[in-house]
């Protein structure tokens, strides 16, 4: 029973924290995405450690870094819509070679990675979209 009050504790905090996102300068509302996804990427892959998935923590963290990145640089205008594909294509690449190391548990390592940047990278990497509406940075 505690694990759940500190869970949803930490899940209001977390939506509380995105809304506050919203009022921030773009600067600080970037350095404060990219730490809250690396702080939230590292809790959720050491979950699932307790699960027994393994998850690729380094790889997963860079790759949610490299999403939330690259949607800030698309969505402020610094670069094209087009470098988000990178992002998208760079994560599968990168796994090739531990498909050679481990490949009994790549499916479910891979699947645990690739859920923390789904469930937390990706609306981390929205918010950029959100305050970057209608051509400038709106807070």
């Amino acid at each position: 029973m505690k694990d759940l009050i500190q869970r949803s504790l930490s899940g209001l905090i977390y939506v509380l924290a995105i809304f506050l996102l919203l009022w921030m300068d773009s600067l600080s509302m970037f350095i404060f995405c990219l730490l809250l996804n690396f702080f939230a990427l590292k809790e959720f892959y050491q979950l699932s450690y307790r699960t027994k998935s393994l998850p690729y923590k380094i790889m997963g963290i860079l790759g949610g870094s490299l999403i939330v990145i690259l949607s800030y640089l698309s969505a402020s205008g610094a670069a094209s819509g087009k470098i988000l594909l990178l992002s998208f294509l760079a994560m599968p690449i990168i796994t090739i070679p531990v498909l050679f190391y481990q490949p009994p548990v790549f499916y479910k390592a891979w699947g645990a990675t690739l859920t923390g940047l789904i469930y937390i990278s990706i609306p981390l990497a929205l918010v950029s979209f959100i305050a970057f509406r209608d051509g400038g940075y709106q807070y």
